[in-house]
């Protein structure tokens, strides 16, 4: 018996090498776990600081800078758009929640949606009255 044990901890390294895996492998996990939570919560403190942000009354002077801090905050501006200057940026993918997950329908759109690219982005610059060609 003894003979047998010997040559099953010679061929696969017997309990500890086992222990020494399966405990590295929980000890991955559990610090995966602390990390989400981590990133859960400054997620949390991040969206609390947008809304604050967004709930500033729209301002019509003084527009941010490019080393703003307030990044998400609102302003009112008064301008034409320059739809000569415009440019389509796509195609697009179908929106969230487009294609069923399961059921006769799965891999393709439900709701009348495409599963096809769904036209461009359309960003368009905008004149203001105060400057002349904002881009």
């Amino acid at each position: 018996m003894a003979e047998s044990a010997a040559a099953a901890a010679a061929r696969g390294g017997g309990p500890k090498a086992t222990m020494a895996v399966f405990g590295s492998l929980c000890v991955g996990t559990f610090g995966l776990g602390c990390w989400q939570t981590s990133r859960y919560f400054d997620k949390v403190e991040m969206m609390k600081v947008r809304e604050e942000e967004l709930a500033i009354v729209a301002s019509s002077s003084d527009l941010p800078s490019s080393s703003s801090d307030s990044c998400f905050r609102r302003y009112e501006l008064r301008g034409t758009f320059r739809h000569e200057d415009e440019i389509w940026l796509g195609p697009r993918g179908p929106p969230p929640g487009a294609m069923a997950a399961d059921g006769p329908n799965s891999g393709r759109s439900s709701g009348g949606m495409s599963s096809s690219p769904q036209g461009y982005f359309v960003i368009t610059p905008l004149e203001l009255e105060q400057q002349k060609r904002v881009a």
